[in-house]
């Protein structure tokens, strides 16, 4: 600002759905290098907000290694745009990035062991049963 450099310690990242987007969400943080022995503190805040402004989870989890990756949150909003089932239980996002079938997996085949209940899963996505 008028040739000053001002440092700003905060570094953030923020994600905005509009519309009301049915299925699961996984909150996942990731150290992708270590520079430091330091630990690396990462406040996480999930928002709903509308109707109103609603905090569903605020944590800081701490990363300490090259390659950490954690989960800080997951939830389910169904069709009519309600947030069920906030929890931390772990998905890894890079396993799954890393292990993707070449092709379309069948929803008879799928896995439900780690969703929440009432949630399927498809070749699309997530499915919240009615």
């Amino acid at each position: 600002v008028d040739g000053k450099s001002i440092n700003n310690p905060l570094n953030q990242e923020t994600v905005t759905v509009r519309g009301i987007v049915a299925g699961e969400y996984v909150v996942n943080i990731f150290h992708y290098l270590a520079t430091t022995p330091d630990v690396v503190p990462v406040t996480v805040k999930v928002e709903k907000l509308n109707p109103k402004v609603t905090v569903l989870f605020y944590d800081t989890i701490d990363l300490d290694h090259t390659g950490q990756e954690e989960t800080a949150a997951r939830f389910v909003i169904d069709q009519d745009g309600s947030v069920m089932d906030v929890n931390t239980r772990e998905k890894s996002l890079v396993q799954l990035s890393r292990k993707a079938p070449a092709e379309p997996v069948r929803s008879d085949d799928a896995s439900s062991d780690d969703l929440p209940q009432r949630v399927t899963p498809t070749p699309r996505g997530i499915v919240i049963d009615q």
